[in-house]
């Protein structure tokens, strides 16, 4: 068994940080806490990893809602807010 070396920059690091506001099912407004990561702004939009949830198409407000769009938003401002 040998082990490697692995530069610094390419270690997993965790931050900080407060969902401000759910954008729909698997997307949110996150503001850092703390420590900023570099790169980042203060608040960044995220999409949550292994989640697919209908869109709510506030972009385009003419084409309105996936069905269940709502129900999916619902939930994640429910479970994290």
């Amino acid at each position: 068994l040998g082990l490697t070396k692995v530069p610094l920059e390419y270690v997993q690091r965790k931050y900080k940080a407060v969902i401000e506001r759910t954008i729909d099912g698997d997307t949110a407004m996150i503001k850092f806490i703390e420590l900023l990561p570099e790169g980042c702004n203060e608040v960044e939009r995220v999409r949550f990893i292994g989640v697919n949830t209908p869109e709510m198409n506030k972009s385009n407000p003419e084409k309105g809602p996936d069905p269940y769009a709502q129900e999916a938003t619902n939930l994640l401002n429910k479970r994290f807010l």
